[in-house]
């Protein structure tokens, strides 16, 4: 693969009036985003940044950071280091023996059945995943995770839990225990991308739900990863068969679609953009082929991946009150790229 940055740098004033749909997610629009960056065709044809945040500035990804936890995952299995059939008592000593029935792809579905609550400041007394990062978390992630109760049978019931992915990080630094560094030595480094944090707990394991900053442009290195079937510079990150495999359906989702979001629709650790025609569910994003997968973050960070029209979107934003609508983003996203030749 050839090195992304041919680089088409377009001036938004240049570009927008006010009543176009993509100025809302610029300078002073509804939706101002700390950083947009769109590449279609291996070409940056539009970036833009507004205060403090540039080309080099870290910004946290909030749980974009799950779906790159999701290719260390796949590293892991490559390697022969895990399985998904795996169960949690693989890894973990004196828990309830009902957590033996939890396997690693329960975590990566999120379908462990864990009593978990994935609210967030409209109801901070009940939720769980506040309390992990903030409150309870002394002892490290892996001991509270592990002091919810089992309240449905593992692989049954979808419900998106921040809780699953730290258990599958806590995994994943057991496996690694010779590699305490093993996202930046089997990702990151070998990708260059250099300009990264990603936060522990006191145990050392990356808080995969939340705490990983990058710059955007790094962010679409992991794009263009996924449109190149895993590989970078003619480099095999991560297998073929594991980027094919983030983009089936979760099963347990398909046969009962409990939504927490319109644009739920849920991989291994990505979002989808397929429709499920015998819920009568449709694609969330008609602009966008059935093939992108999306990572989604807290007050809307985004990577979304298009293989179809060649395209990777990464956008920063500080949406705290109010949601943006992935619908109409999108939509504006591709009607501008379509007039770049």
């Amino acid at each position: 693969m050839k090195k992304l940055f041919f680089i088409i740098l377009i001036l938004p004033h240049l570009l927008f009036a006010k009543s176009d749909p993509l100025s809302n997610y610029i300078s002073g629009g509804k939706f101002q985003s700390d950083a947009l960056l769109i590449i279609k065709n291996n070409k940056i044809i539009f970036e833009h940044y507004n205060s403090p945040f540039n080309q080099s500035k870290k910004h946290l990804l909030w749980s974009v950071s799950k779906s790159i936890l999701q290719i260390l995952l796949g590293i892991a299995i490559d390697e022969r280091r895990v399985s998904l059939s795996d169960s949690l008592c693989n890894y973990f000593t004196n828990i309830d023996t009902r957590k033996c029935n939890i396997k690693v792809k329960h975590l990566l579905e999120w379908t462990s059945g864990l009593n978990w609550s994935e609210t967030y400041e409209n109801s901070i007394k009940e939720s769980s995943v506040i309390a992990m990062l903030y409150t309870e978390n002394k002892s490290g992630v892996t001991p509270f995770i592990l002091s919810h109760p089992v309240i449905s049978n593992p692989g049954t019931r979808w419900y998106y839990s921040s809780g699953d992915t730290n258990l599958l990080s806590a995994v994943l630094s057991k496996v690694y225990y010779d590699k305490p560094l093993y996202p930046f030595d089997l990702l990151f480094k070998p990708m260059g991308i250099t300009n990264v944090t990603f936060e522990t707990d006191r145990n050392g394991v990356y808080i995969g739900s939340s705490y990983l900053y990058m710059t955007a442009r790094d962010l679409a290195k992991i794009g263009l990863l996924f449109l190149n079937n895993g590989q970078y510079e003619n480099q095999q990150i991560v297998s073929n068969e594991w980027i094919k495999f983030s983009t089936q359906i979760v099963s347990a989702f398909k046969e009962n679609p409990e939504r927490q979001d319109i644009n739920d629709i849920p991989g291994h650790h990505w979002w989808l953009n397929q429709e499920i025609r015998e819920k009568n569910i449709p694609k969330p994003w008609p602009a966008l082929s059935s093939k992108t997968i999306a990572a989604r973050g807290h007050w809307g960070q985004l990577l979304i991946i298009d293989p179809t029209q060649s395209m990777v979107i990464v956008r920063f934003g500080n949406d705290r009150n109010q949601s943006i609508d992935l619908n109409h983003f999108t939509r504006s996203v591709v009607n501008f790229a379509r007039e770049i030749k």
